[in-house]
């Protein structure tokens, strides 16, 4: 079962990868209530911080660095496999920090009408991942 899991984590990005790489600044494709467009992200998450790139890079470290002392804190729990709420958020985390580093920005391209935000599948990987990790906590 954690095989197929990190399976799973792994082809979602690779999906986000793929996607980034066939959209482009002309991209507009209606897929039932999705919207799939072209955004750059210039900040962190919906857009966030992008005025103050400074400060966007300190708080990523220091997130960067919460995240490994959470998983070091917990990785010997037995009772709740740990790894795969981690591998998303690293995994997610990794996908858009890459993009970063090879584009000066993020591109985001689902939009959903529920939701003012563009987000992409790094994106969504990374919110599953801290929210188990809240569940497990409050539970």
């Amino acid at each position: 079962m954690l095989i197929l899991n990190v399976f799973l984590v792994f082809l979602i990005e690779f999906l986000d990868i793929l996607f980034k790489y066939l959209i482009n600044e002309n991209s507009r494709l209606n897929i039932g209530i999705m919207k799939i467009i072209y955004i750059k992200n210039y900040g962190a998450a919906f857009g966030i911080l992008s005025d103050n790139i400074m400060l966007f890079y300190m708080i990523f470290g220091l997130c960067v660095m919460m995240v490994t002392g959470l998983y070091y804190y917990c990785r010997n729990f037995t009772n709740f496999n740990i790894n795969i709420p981690f591998l998303c958020v690293l995994i997610g985390g990794l996908g858009n920090f890459f993009d970063r580093i090879n584009r000066g920005f993020v591109i985001d391209y689902i939009k959903l009408p529920i939701f003012s935000a563009v987000f992409n599948l790094s994106d969504c990987l990374i919110c599953v991942g801290i929210s188990i990790l809240i569940y497990f906590f409050i539970t």
